[in-house]
């Protein structure tokens, strides 16, 4: 039984890691924050568990930010309906 739990833990340490750097090297440059792109992914190399937890949560602009946001207009799902 503490087998599969620690079987399933690693399967989703890894995902985690492997989502983080593949979504580091997909971001634009232009939405990386603090340091450069390279130096994200040397240190998710260096320590991925705390790297990839970091990237997620700081590593790069949200998209509002970046000027990609939507218009502000949202549609009611009740639209057009009387």
């Amino acid at each position: 039984m503490l087998n599969l739990l620690l079987g399933g833990l690693v399967v989703v340490v890894v995902a985690l890691i492997v989502r983080a750097m593949v979504d580091c090297a997909r971001t634009p440059s232009e939405r990386v924050r603090y340091v450069p792109k390279v130096l994200w992914l040397l240190f998710m190399l260096h320590a991925p568990v705390l790297g990839a937890v970091v990237w997620v949560n700081f590593g790069k602009r949200p998209e509002s930010e970046w000027g990609i946001a939507t218009s502000g207009r949202q549609e009611s799902v009740f639209a057009g309906v009387s």
